[in-house]
């Protein structure tokens, strides 16, 4: 089995966002189970609110194109495709990643970046 440049980038990458990913995750949750806090810092961080919710959008957006390439590339079996398909997911996993960041500013009531 031959292993490629581009896998070997894009999976570092998206080890590398995923790992502390995992645990800003954990933490939001965690702070979410503390109901009233969670909804007065949201109430009073909504600039990072509405950062977090523009970043998921973001992914959104991204995830749609990276499916679309990832399908041609299955079907056309050209090269480009693939490349297409691993830029707009490396794209996808991190606005991912941004607004689970922002998300942990909101919940932690950090003053700065």
């Amino acid at each position: 089995m031959a292993l490629d440049l581009l896998m070997i980038v894009r999976e570092t990458v998206f080890f590398i966002l995923a790992v502390p990913l995992i645990f800003f995750s954990i933490e939001c949750l965690a702070g979410l189970r503390k109901g009233r806090v969670a909804a007065s810092r949201i109430f009073l961080r909504k600039d990072h609110l509405i950062l977090s919710i523009r970043g998921l959008l973001l992914a959104s957006v991204f995830s749609i194109p990276a499916s679309i390439s990832l399908f041609l590339w299955s079907v056309y079996r050209l090269e480009v495709y693939r490349l297409l398909a691993a830029a707009f997911f490396i794209l996808f996993v991190f606005f991912i990643f941004i607004s689970i960041s922002r998300l942990r500013i909101v919940l932690k009531g950090a003053r700065r970046l």
